[in-house]
């Protein structure tokens, strides 16, 4: 029999309403945690039961009876569940009202809390509830670090926050600026996780030891721009890929995104030994894409894999794009055409890369197979023969169309300063401005963020702060809004 939500509310409310009320992190609590990780709900429901009987005081519970809500609806992009159970955030939020306001846990699991909701409703595009209960954990935050300056788990969380709101751009933080007080601050975040980070490595009871080192590994990739870095921190997380699904994705998203494509297969391939784990359909998409880096005809089978079994919206549009660009370099065009006349109907535009696959099967360009090729093997990190196939394959750029002309010297730009050949990468990269600028594609948008990478590389303080600028100034059909958040971290890097 199920039980309505609301009793389930009304007995927390009163199950919490006892005396001596406390937050600790016991063995069972730990374990719990680690259970949750793993993605195993069920038996996690379990163990929190247990907690429930054996300290029915101690509300650390109640936190992580909403991490396991977070988890599920960010895997799985359910809106009915959202519906169903986001009664339960404000009976979580009033319960841990029974911890004194001294204790640092009140104020941040409460903020979790609300930060968990809003990210699960980012998730599934209902920003305005989103934004109104980011402000509040992002309020809290602050007041509470304010009070409590050496309380690690917030400093993990704030500075997350600080970065995040900070490389939004001033266009879209305008309108944020109408319902909250959200304010960004890259370099403060940035400070606050390395000093939860630089605290977790010497103190083996920190909770939130992985946690902490995984937003950092990821701010070093993405705002730092130090990817080798990136991939030594999450190496060294205690990181179970055998056991959880979870740990499995983000070691492997990070060897991806790190261009340690072979490492990625070996991670994604290895057998996973637990029962009972929810599954995250986006391994298949991964493991898709690591093939599609070495042109293995078989990452069409992955991809396919995924849209049939994923029931949520993200990603589908990409998956089918990349399923058919797959299809475009066995040179089997007739399943490359029926793959992005599909995307019309399936999946929604809502990430970046889901809009850039719909814009692209709207314009109806077939991609030149040679320019794709390097493309794709530059991003798996095989730079040596990407290189080789523009030079076997295209002699003379020149006769190439004009939009084809752009993107072949993007390519051999982004190959060599993947290389580390900054010469004539930067010689390409202003070639493609040249060419680029007038045109709403984002390939000279995209060459000026990497001519400031490149001189900020080079202490060049000054050209640097003229290409980040120069993005900013374009406008491209596709990725502006993460082109241009690069260029504004950059800036502020400077």
């Amino acid at each position: 029999m199920k039980i309505p939500i609301i009793l389930i509310s009304f007995f927390l409310s009163c199950s919490l309403q006892a005396q001596d009320a406390h937050f600790s992190w016991s063995t069972d609590a730990r374990t719990c945690l680690n259970t949750i990780y793993n993605l195993e709900f069920e038996k996690a429901k379990v163990q929190l039961a247990n907690i429930e009987k054996t300290s029915p005081n101690n509300l650390v519970r109640v936190l992580l009876e909403d991490y396991v809500d977070f988890f599920y609806l960010m895997i799985e992009e359910d809106p009915d569940y959202l519906d169903e159970r986001i009664k339960l955030k404000s009976t979580r939020i009033e319960a841990l009202n029974a911890l004194p306001e001294s204790n640092p846990y009140r104020a941040f699991a409460q903020a979790e809390i609300r930060l968990h909701w809003s990210l699960s409703r980012i998730r599934l595009e209902e920003y305005l509830y989103a934004i109104l209960d980011l402000n509040r954990a992002f309020k809290d935050l602050k007041q509470l670090q304010d009070r409590f300056p050496n309380f690690m788990p917030s400093k993990k969380t704030l500075g997350a926050l600080y970065v995040g709101i900070g490389t939004i751009p001033p266009s879209y933080r305008s309108f944020i600026g109408v319902v909250s007080s959200l304010d960004g601050d890259i370099e403060k975040g940035f400070e606050l996780i390395k000093s939860a980070y630089d605290h977790s490595q010497v103190s083996e009871r920190f909770v939130f030891k992985n946690e902490t080192a995984i937003i950092y590994a990821y701010l070093l990739l993405y705002i730092n721009k130090q990817p080798e870095q990136a991939w030594t921190v999450i190496n060294t997380c205690d990181l179970d890929i055998r056991k959880s699904p979870l740990a499995k994705f983000i070691v492997s998203n990070m060897a991806l995104r790190t261009r340690h494509t072979d490492e990625a297969i070996r991670l994604l391939k290895e057998p996973l030994d637990y029962i009972g784990s929810m599954e995250i359909d986006f391994l298949d998409f991964m493991l898709g894409e690591a093939y599609l880096y070495k042109l293995d005809p078989i990452a069409t089978d992955y991809f396919e894999k995924y849209i049939q079994n994923f029931t949520g919206k993200n990603y589908v549009k990409e998956a089918l794009q990349k399923q058919a660009w797959s299809y475009l370099v066995q040179n089997d065009t007739e399943n490359y055409l029926k793959n992005m006349q599909r995307i019309a109907n399936e999946g929604e535009a809502y990430s970046a890369s889901d809009k850039s696959a719909q814009f692209q099967a709207k314009e109806g360009n077939t991609p030149n197979i040679n320019l794709l090729k390097a493309r794709l093997l530059s991003d798996g990190g095989y730079f040596d023969k990407a290189r080789n196939t523009l030079t076997k394959n295209i002699s003379n750029p020149n006769q190439l169309n004009p939009k084809d002309q752009i993107e072949y010297y993007y390519r051999k730009a982004r190959i060599d300063q993947l290389s580390n050949v900054f010469s004539s990468s930067k010689i390409n990269y202003l070639k493609t401005i040249e060419l680029g600028r007038d045109e709403k594609t984002y390939f000279a948008c995209r060459a000026a963020l990497e001519l400031g990478h490149i001189f900020e590389q080079e202490q060049n303080k000054a050209l640097a702060t003229k290409y980040f600028n120069l993005c900013l100034d374009l406008e491209p059909d596709e990725y502006k809004f993460s082109l241009h958040t690069s260029a504004k971290a950059g800036l502020r890097r400077l």
